[in-house]
C-alpha cells in the first residue's frame, strides 16, 4: 500500500472511482517509465499467458477467447481489449469488435495502412490503438492449426447471419414496426446508461440497435446472433427486449 501510495503521488498512477469501486491506472508518465524498464528488461516485456477461463469470467463475456478456438494472436488481443477497457472505464465493444478483431486475425497488417484499410478501423481507433495492435500482431506470429480456427470461426458467423437474414426475412416487419422498436430500444437504453451513470452510447451504439430493429429478433438465438449485441450493456435485457419486440411486431 505504502508503494501505491508512493506511485500515486510521483503521478505514475491515477485513482478514479467506477461503480462504486476505486480504480487504479497508470498514468501517462507511468506508462512512458514502465515501457523505458521494460526495454531495459526485455524478458519481462513478454505479455504473460492467458488464462482464457479467468478472463472470460471477469470481462462477463459469454463469447471471450476461451479454450482452443480461438489463436493465440486473438487471446492477446482479447486481453489487450479487457484491460484497456477496464483503464478507461468503457465497455470492450467500444474498444474494438469481435468481428474487428476476427479480421486483424485473418489478415495479420503489417503496417497502419493495412490496420486502416478493415471494415471498423477508423481513424480514430487507429490513432489511438494501431501501434499496439501492430505490436501484438509482432509478439503473436502465425502457429499452426491457426488457419483451420479462423475459417471455422468465419463460417459459425457466416452461418449465423445467414439464420437472422432468413429470420428477419419472414419476419417482414413493416418500415413503421420497425421505427416503433428503435424507440423502444432507445428508451430502454437511455433508461439502462441513467441507471449504471454513463453516456448513452456506452450501453449499445445506435448500430446494434437498429440492427434489432430491422431484424425484429423472437429468440435469444436470433437476438444474440446480430454482431455486436452479446458484449453491449443490453445483453442483460435480453427477455425484456424480446418480450417488446414479440409485442409490437403483433400490433
Amino acid at each position: 500500500m505504502n508503494y501505491v501510495d508512493d506511485l500515486l503521488e510521483s503521478n505514475h498512477l491515477r485513482q478514479y472511482e467506477r461503480n462504486g469501486y476505486p480504480v487504479l491506472a497508470a498514468t501517462m508518465r507511468g506508462r512512458a517509465d514502465a515501457e523505458e524498464w521494460l526495454a531495459a528488461h526485455p524478458d519481462y516485456a513478454a505479455y504473460a499467458e492467458l488464462d482464457p477461463e479467468a478472463a472470460a469470467a471477469d470481462s462477463g463475456e459469454e463469447d471471450g477467447a476461451a479454450g482452443d478456438k480461438y489463436t493465440p494472436l486473438q487471446k492477446a488481443l482479447w486481453l489487450w481489449r479487457r484491460r484497456t477497457a477496464e483503464e478507461f472505464g468503457l465497455p470492450p465493444y467500444v474498444i474494438m469488435s469481435n468481428e474487428l478483431m476476427l479480421r486483424i486475425a485473418e489478415t495479420r497488417p503489417a503496417d497502419e495502412s493495412g490496420l486502416a484499410a478493415l471494415p471498423g478501423m477508423g481513424a480514430q481507433r487507429l490513432q489511438h490503438h494501431g501501434a499496439v495492435i501492430l505490436d501484438l500482431i509482432q509478439l503473436n506470429p502465425p502457429a499452426e492449426g491457426d488457419e483451420e480456427l479462423l475459417a471455422a470461426q468465419r463460417a459459425e458467423l457466416t452461418a449465423a447471419g445467414g439464420r437472422l437474414r432468413k429470420s428477419a426475412k419472414a419476419a417482414t416487419v413493416s418500415p413503421q414496426t420497425e421505427r416503433k422498436i428503435f424507440l423502444k430500444l432507445q428508451e430502454l437504453r437511455q433508461k439502462c446508461a441513467v441507471q449504471e451513470r454513463i453516456p448513452a452510447y456506452q450501453i449499445a451504439n445506435n448500430g446494434i440497435l437498429k440492427q434489432i430493429a430491422a431484424h425484429a429478433p423472437t429468440t435469444q438465438a436470433e437476438l444474440e446472433a446480430i454482431v455486436g449485441f452479446r458484449s453491449s450493456g443490453l445483453n442483460s435485457r435480453a427477455e425484456e427486449i424480446l418480450a417488446m419486440v414479440v409485442g409490437l411486431v403483433e400490433e
